[in-house]
């Protein structure tokens, strides 16, 4: 007949053998009953390994941003000139746009930037503001954050040149700070007759002063993210669906982030072959 072992003696066993434990006592003091730990190791399923190796391919290439990112500023009362666009064409819009001087922006900008792309997308790919290099080389997401940008629609069978890139804002600002809420309002006009020539399919709009500003909203853009809004424009019966993503910005300067826009970026191919 087997002799079963002590609590004591099976513990000396359990320590010879390097297998960790955890000793409980009870409150009289008797002798402690050891309890085996064994440790276990989660393995990603195949499919959510799918989903991390494509999101992946979004930075591929793509070295860590250099370039200095927009400052918070604090916002100036600014009366809002009326714009009417509602009739124009893009060679009116165009002539329009590059001739505004209906905010303090006109003063810092060498150009303003209606968009780039192509004008039958059925896709608008919208921003916050030009930067100084976007300025000077006249293009929008310039540099780094364009060659990300260029990568992330390339994962989902899109390029710059069919969609419509724009910004909430038509000129730079100052040092590349953050746009104040009535230089956005200024613009508006322009963007809306934007998205009435276009008629986009869906909008896929990026970064939280974008995203706040488009969808007039102050949630947080985790809290906007994850669903389709319906952008319903002021003077207009059209309704588009609007995803809402991260900058390229900020994957650049986080890039565990990556995910969050590979998510983001199913969603918006998704909504595009759905309307196909």
């Amino acid at each position: 007949m087997q002799t079963a072992l002590s609590d004591h003696h099976r513990h000396q066993y359990l320590k010879a053998l390097g297998i960790p434990v955890w000793l409980e006592r009870s409150h009289d003091d008797a002798e402690p009953t050891p309890i085996e730990v064994v440790k276990t190791r989660e393995t990603p399923t195949q499919a959510t390994q799918h989903n991390l190796d494509v999101a992946a391919a979004l930075l591929e290439d793509t070295p860590k941003t250099t370039e200095q990112l927009p400052k918070e500023h604090t916002p100036a009362k600014q009366n809002i000139t009326a714009i009417d666009c509602t009739h124009s064409n893009w060679s009116q819009l165009q002539n329009m746009v590059a001739n505004c001087q209906h905010c303090p922006l006109h003063d810092s900008r060498h150009q303003a930037i209606l968009s780039s792309g192509s004008y039958e997308a059925s896709c608008m790919i919208l921003g916050d503001t030009p930067t100084e290099l976007d300025d000077r080389q006249n293009q929008l997401f310039a540099a780094q954050p364009g060659q990300l940008l260029n990568n992330m629609l390339k994962a989902i069978g899109l390029d710059r040149h069919s969609v419509h890139i724009t910004t909430m804002t038509k000129c730079r600002t100052p040092a590349d700070r953050t746009a104040q809420a009535n230089e956005q309002a200024q613009c508006r006009a322009y963007l809306e007759r934007q998205i009435e020539l276009i008629k986009p399919q869906a909008i896929f709009v990026m970064g939280r002063t974008a995203s706040q500003s488009l969808l007039q909203q102050t949630a947080s853009i985790a809290q906007l993210r994850g669903k389709i809004h319906q952008l319903q424009l002021k003077n207009s019966t059209l309704t588009i669906p609007t995803i809402v993503s991260l900058h390229p910005r900020n994957l650049l300067r986080q890039p565990k982030n990556k995910a969050k826009a590979w998510q983001d970026l199913k969603q918006l191919a998704t909504l595009l072959r759905t309307d196909d």
